[in-house]
């Protein structure tokens, strides 16, 4: 058995935060109001494809409770809107609305050129190293996170 550094795993995750999401406000005007937490849960809803709120709050490690306020609020921006599941009506989804549409991709513009502003500093054998490491680090962990 391998020597299991669980700090790495913590310090991952804070690396990856800290490195491409911690200076959107630097680069994007963000609403007043609109915390970090929202920016994310706006992207996680863009990706989503009419995700749960369930789900969303999950992929944010928050509990329902806890995002119900986030949710809220992006809804009093205009940005997104709950939808009922006409399967089961406990269900609620998200979708961006159309204004929730235009800010996200502009916002994921910023994000993406960011990271790719900072992983331009690698060189070439070193990005498709990092990338290659960070898909399987991802297809691994899913494997396991059952």
């Amino acid at each position: 058995m391998c020597n299991i550094d669980i700090s790495s795993i913590f310090e991952l995750n804070y690396t990856i935060e800290n490195t491409f999401f911690s200076k959107i406000n630097d680069d994007f005007e963000i609403k007043e109001g609109l915390k970090d937490t929202h920016i994310k849960a706006l992207i996680i809803i863009k990706y989503g494809n009419g995700i749960t709120m369930s789900e969303t709050s999950h992929r944010l490690n928050l509990v329902k409770g806890a995002f119900t306020p986030v949710a809220n609020r992006l809804i009093e921006f205009g940005l997104i809107e709950k939808i009922k599941s006409e399967k089961d009506k406990r269900v609620t989804h998200l979708v961006l609305t159309e204004e929730g549409e235009s800010f996200s991709t502009d916002l994921l513009e910023v994000v993406s050129n960011g990271i790719l502003a900072k992983v331009d500093k690698l060189s070439d054998e070193e990005k498709e190293a990092y990338f290659a490491a960070i898909k399987f680090v991802l297809s691994t962990t899913k494997k396991i996170s059952d």
